[in-house]
């Protein structure tokens, strides 16, 4: 399969806009509101992974178990070294469904299986990717004006809000790449634009109540429109080596974050922010290089 340069774009931004939002310790408490993105950077990964996986060819439990392997070996891989800087799984399951402090692992798990089902009813012609789209974003509405909290935080990933959510962008990044009508980039530029301006707003004008749906939806919309805005520039796109450096490390940055941060947490800004910034990224590198290895190991066909 061609490997698309847009996509390398779109992976390096969810990337940095997940890291981000992380970061918010280490910004000084006047500045601690830019430290966002997170909800943004995880509906970008996961409008990717519906782009890139809306034909599935292997049988469900060939498909389903090389994705296993690659999400999990760099989990496994890193789990000692995070269980020696203290931390403490909260619940037995999270060590093997780390829904603390890992949701991104069991949301991928629990969402791929459902998307594989729903792609090859659409390659066989029962289902189009429309209408499952319309049924999703139905029904993501529905749960929440009907069963969602809306006095606490209504951004909680692993739910079913948030499971909805995240499968209505993957079904939108399965439309967008079915479907190449030619659409202006500008278009696609001026929703991200929006998105972002709704966002800052909504930092210094809190919503409240039924238009905290606005959370989800502005994040969904900001994911279809920069999918849709690099997908579109794909012959024009440079290769940049930031990029290609920084596109296959989104899993590996997502794991080693979480006690580089803490170690950090303490130094003024920005130096705490700098390092930490530079000791993710070369420790995520060092874990996606061994994993890399045991995962081609492990994924090797058998000689018969």
């Amino acid at each position: 399969m061609k490997k698309e340069t847009s996509i390398n774009y779109l992976r390096a931004i969810a990337t940095l806009l997940i890291t981000n939002s992380h970061f918010d310790a280490l910004y000084p408490a006047s500045l601690s509101f830019l430290g966002f993105g997170g909800l943004f950077g995880n509906c970008l990964f996961f409008y990717i992974s519906g782009y890139c996986l809306t034909r599935p060819r292997d049988p469900f439990p060939r498909w389903y178990g090389r994705r296993i392997v690659r999400v999990y070996t760099p989990y496994v891989l890193f789990l000692p070294l995070l269980l020696l800087t203290g931390y403490r799984f909260l619940r037995p399951l999270y060590w093997v469904f780390p829904i603390e402090p890992y949701h991104f692992l069991p949301t991928i798990m629990t969402l791929y299986p459902v998307f594989y089902l729903f792609a090859r009813l659409h390659e066989s012609g029962r289902v189009r990717y429309p209408a499952v789209l319309a049924a999703a974003a139905a029904a993501q509405l529905l749960y929440f004006f009907l069963f969602v909290d809306k006095s606490g935080d209504v951004v909680e990933h692993y739910t079913v809000m948030g499971l909805l959510s995240y499968f209505v962008v993957m079904l939108l990044g399965a439309i967008h790449k079915e479907c190449r009508r030619p659409v202006r980039s500008r278009w696609y530029l001026l929703g991200v634009l929006a998105c972002f301006a709704l966002y800052t707003l909504q930092v210094f004008v809190p919503l409240a109540g039924a238009l905290k749906i606005l959370q989800w939806e502005m994040a969904i919309v900001f994911a279809f429109c920069a999918g849709g805005f690099f997908v579109s520039l794909e012959e024009k796109l440079p290769t940049l080596g930031a990029v290609e450096l920084l596109a296959p490390l989104t899993l590996e940055i997502y794991l080693v974050q979480l006690p580089i941060i803490e170690a950090f947490s303490h130094l003024r800004f920005p130096a705490g922010l700098i390092y930490a910034l530079v000791s993710v990224v070369g420790c995520a590198w060092a874990l996606h290089w061994l994993a890399a290895k045991v995962t081609k190991r492990l994924l090797k066909p058998k000689n018969t």
